[in-house]
């Protein structure tokens, strides 16, 4: 009787490891199958795109194609300031979203607000744009109530047309739902113990939040940020809608401006081979400003707020 459940668990046991061995098989496959079109259009990207990158096309400004000297200055310039003005838009209100989501969580809007954020981060980037586009650009919503501008004082805002801070809203759009539930699951793990014992010395609520919850939290928030960050900054389509692209520098908010993944799209359908060589050095440049941003992030965080 001994003997044969010995050998019963020594056969389950085999069974077990097979099955095992079989799972891990799998997921290196699947691994590996994930890897290759990654790999392959890095592969493409440096190496076409090193090819064409040069001193003079990341100091010099768009030119007509067959002109010697064309660059893309002025798209690396519009790519830093729309990015710089979506995130003083865009991360403060999801910031705001997050600890509303995760520190007021039994209030009872709480949970429409929750639905709205997750609905709102799977939209697809075309749709903002389309909705910037019909709300500011064209100035829709100004005439839904049967207005063409309101003026306060000398100030006055009305369709904006073709312009950067429309452009840098729709990106703003993109960014909210994303840091907000980044930031709502950063402040859960701060643990419940620190957030009484601040309350029970005669804190506010408010008060610990910010003094306690987001201090413990911060390299959760700066990495809602990089996620953000990652997102918005390849973005193409919603600028195509609002900013429309530029081939001078940046002249106002209310104006076109330029935009690296603008230029990647227009250049590389273009029919012209000095502005394909462009697109490629302009995506690869996307590509090693986004990795060293999230790299240097990530290395301030591990040594600056690592507990």
């Amino acid at each position: 009787m001994i003997r044969f459940n010995l050998k019963h668990n020594m056969m389950g046991f085999s069974l077990r490891k097979i099955l095992n061995y079989i799972f891990i098989s799998l997921c290196f496959i699947a691994f590996t199958l994930a890897m290759i079109p990654l790999i392959w259009i890095l592969a493409e990207t440096i190496i076409r795109g090193i090819s064409a990158l040069s001193i003079e096309l990341l100091l010099n400004t768009a030119k007509p194609p067959g002109t010697p000297g064309g660059g893309i200055a002025n798209y690396i310039q519009g790519t830093i300031i729309l990015v710089a003005i979506a995130s003083l838009i865009g991360f403060p209100f999801g910031l705001l979203l997050g600890i509303f989501l995760s520190e007021y969580k039994e209030h009872k809007l709480a949970p429409y607000i929750r639905f709205f954020v997750e609905v709102f981060a799977e939209f697809p980037a075309i749709v903002i744009g389309i909705f910037i586009y019909v709300t500011i650009v064209r100035g829709d919503i100004f005439r839904l109530f049967g207005v063409e501008k309101i003026c306060i004082s000398s100030f006055c805002l009305g369709p904006t047309g073709f312009a950067t801070i429309a452009g840098a809203i729709s990106l703003a759009l993109l960014m909210i739902p994303i840091v907000a539930k980044a930031v709502e699951e950063s402040l859960k793990l701060v643990p419940t113990s620190i957030k009484e014992a601040a309350l029970s010395l005669g804190m506010s609520k408010v008060r610990s939040i910010f003094s306690i919850s987001i201090s413990y939290a911060r390299s959760g928030i700066l990495l809602a940020y990089i996620l953000a960050l990652s997102r918005i900054a390849g973005e193409a389509a919603p600028l195509l809608l609002t900013v429309l692209g530029s081939f001078y520098w940046f002249t106002g908010l209310f104006d076109r401006i330029g935009a690296l993944p603008l230029a990647i799209f227009t250049y590389g359908v273009s029919p012209y081979e000095d502005y394909r060589a462009q697109a490629w050095a302009a995506s690869l440049l996307l590509i090693l400003a986004i990795l060293f941003l999230n790299i240097g992030l990530k290395i301030i965080i591990r040594k600056r707020y690592s507990w």
